[in-house]
């Protein structure tokens, strides 16, 4: 008798960290998301800016990434400084491009180096998911 509560137990225990794991990563999910549009400290993430989520399990390792959605993400992460210090058009006589809603025209723009704010809410994130983890378990146990 007392094997079969154990047993019991222990399935209810494994469905309690299932569901408490669930939460806790759609929940880091989000505030990843919140991280990657936060400012880098030279520009904000506009309102159509999306980034998401993605966790999965790897036997007993967890591993997640957060992907930003904009083609311009990989040089903002990365930066642009491979071909030297300034930007010039390829196939026009200037750059355009939109500042604050002003359309811009440039014969040449400063490259910048990487701002890894990908990075940094990848970082940010991992420091608060045991946290996190554990509110889930604890609202999933009350």
């Amino acid at each position: 008798m007392e094997k079969d509560n154990l047993s019991e137990v222990l399935i209810k225990l494994q469905q309690t960290i299932e569901q408490a794991s669930s939460d806790a990563f759609e929940t880091a999910g989000e505030r990843g998301v919140e991280l990657a549009r936060q400012p880098t400290g030279l520009f904000k993430a506009s309102e159509n800016f999306n980034a998401a989520i993605n966790f999965h399990s790897n036997g007993a390792d967890l591993h997640g990434y957060v992907l930003a959605d904009k083609f311009y993400s990989g040089w903002l992460e990365e930066g642009n400084a491979q071909s030297g210090p300034l930007i010039f058009p390829r196939n026009a006589k200037a750059l355009r491009f939109k500042i604050g809603g002003e359309v811009i025209f440039a014969k040449y723009v400063r490259a910048h180096g990487p701002y890894k704010f990908m990075e940094k809410a990848g970082e940010k994130l991992e420091t608060e998911f045991p946290m996190i983890f554990e509110r889930c378990l604890k609202d999933v146990i009350e």
